[in-house]
């Protein structure tokens, strides 16, 4: 028995060998465990989530200090949500040629370039301290956030469809794994922008975020080998409208959307909100910031393999939803439930926020990736790069949607008010999960037909494609 399935796996075990000899990249078929991994693909595995870290820092790093900087330059809650609300937008847009552009030209060189545009418009940002004018001080600040968007789609989104086309069979742990170094780096983000704030000012932050990042670009490039997300062949090309074809795809989308939207509401407002009620400082408001990105990649390692192991991935997005509801609804709450916010309360809630962020968002690339392939779309790097551009484009646009608006209801309700109506997005969720699931209840209704009085159709249902 043993001999016939190591029969069995050697025609794949050598097309994997084949493929990327020079690396070993790819995980032996017979073993799906980590302990599997060779010294190599760990260099590579350290690569990609090192890269996460510094990405999320990067995007994190000025939410304890600037809503406050900009404030003093005149800018209103509106303003300052459009400032970190461009990030996740263009995003967005960008997400939709990307997923593309990376499969054309290649997932390494893709990744290194988004890397290299996301450092040097890091540190391009940091002279932003000596603008007094309100109104120039705004418009650079969209410059500097629109590059850095644009760079930091194209890496990070090349990190997800690579690690998805190089390691199959660890493919929703090792996602969980990036999306923990990406809480850990927006852990580190605010807590380190709080920290270098105090000891040197603005540009401080941005200039350590931007030149770490370009130290590391070179290291990528040794370690990372060439063949990882090879370019596609036409005939090998997916069409994104296969994939928006499936039902499935939004309402998990539209778990996606609502769990960003969470952490797009919180970093324009929750750090002016702590340093008027509780007279924090930006160091203290950066580790509150930091339980919520704790929360995020604890979550993170376990609901990926929660998901996998079970198969029930919208289930985990259900419960995070959830957790998503609750936690709003009771961070600073509105006048139908008697609890007065506190420290503690809302460091409990950003936490439980954290969890069900995770919880909604990990399982959607292998929940998307498995409902294409079992729909008879090509398992290759083509439709890698297209679900990760996805995932991104989602992701940010919960996040641009929870910034803009959020920063929006702010100015004019107050964060209490805005938090409870924010709160509601999960809800809108939850309900599309219930639809979905009703659906499907009801189209596994099989009505018998007698075969004496209807043979024909009979025949016709057996033979039936659908």
């Amino acid at each position: 028995m043993k001999s016939s399935r190591n029969k069995q796996n050697r025609p794949q075990q050598q097309a994997i060998s084949e493929s990327s000899a020079e690396f070993d990249v790819l995980i032996d078929s017979t073993d799906a465990k980590p302990t599997g991994f060779t010294r190599n693909q760990i260099f590579i595995i350290t690569c990609f989530a090192v890269g996460d870290l510094l990405g999320e820092a990067c995007y994190s790093v000025i939410s304890p200090y600037y809503p406050q900087t900009a404030l003093d330059r005149g800018l209103s809650s509106f303003q300052i949500g459009l400032v970190v609300g461009i990030f996740p937008f263009l995003n967005f847009i960008s997400s939709i040629f990307i997923g593309r552009i990376i499969y054309l030209m290649g997932g390494k060189t893709a990744y290194l370039s988004g890397m290299v545009l996301t450092g040097v418009f890091m540190v391009a940002m940091g002279p932003l301290e000596f603008v007094e004018d309100g109104k120039v001080f705004f418009w650079l600040s969209i410059e500097g956030r629109v590059f850095t968007a644009i760079g930091m789609t194209l890496y990070i989104t090349a990190t997800f469809a690579m690690v998805a086309d190089m390691f199959p069979l660890n493919r929703t742990m090792l996602l969980g794994l990036m999306e923990m170094s990406a809480g850990i780096g927006g852990m580190l983000g605010p807590f380190m922008g709080g920290a270098l704030f105090e000891l040197g000012g603005f540009q401080l932050p941005l200039l350590v975020c931007g030149i770490v990042l370009l130290i590391f670009t070179p290291l990528n490039h040794c370690f990372i080998p060439s063949s990882a997300g090879g370019k596609v062949t036409p005939e090998q090309q997916v069409s994104i409208r296969k994939v928006l074809s499936i039902p499935s795809v939004y309402v998990s989308g539209l778990s996606a959307v609502a769990a960003t939207t969470a952490f797009g509401f919180i970093t324009p407002t929750m750090g002016p909100y702590l340093e008027e009620t509780f007279q924090l400082n930006s160091f203290h408001i950066g580790l509150i910031f930091l339980v919520y990105s704790a929360g995020y990649g604890l979550s993170s390692i376990i609901c990926g393999p929660i998901a996998d192991k079970t198969g029930r991935t919208k289930t985990v997005m259900v419960c995070g939803q959830i957790l998503l509801l609750i936690g709003f609804q009771l961070m600073a709450p509105y006048f139908y439930i008697p609890l007065t916010p506190s420290i503690v309360s809302i460091t409990i809630c950003v936490f439980v926020i954290g969890v069900g962020t995770a919880a909604s968002l990990i399982p959607f690339i292998s929940d998307v990736i498995n409902e294409s392939v079992s729909r008879g779309i090509s398992d290759n790097f083509s439709l890698h790069s297209l679900v990760s551009g996805l995932f991104i484009g989602v992701f940010s646009l919960g996040e641009c949607f929870g910034s803009v608006l959020g920063g929006a209801l702010n100015d004019y309700m107050g964060y209490g008010e805005s938090s409870s109506i924010m709160g509601f997005m999960p809800a809108v969720s939850l309900i599309g999960f219930l639809i979905y699931f009703l659906y499907n209840k009801c189209r596994r209704k099989v009505v018998w037909i007698k075969p004496s009085k209807h043979p024909e159709r009979i025949s016709l249902l057996e033979t039936s494609p659908l």
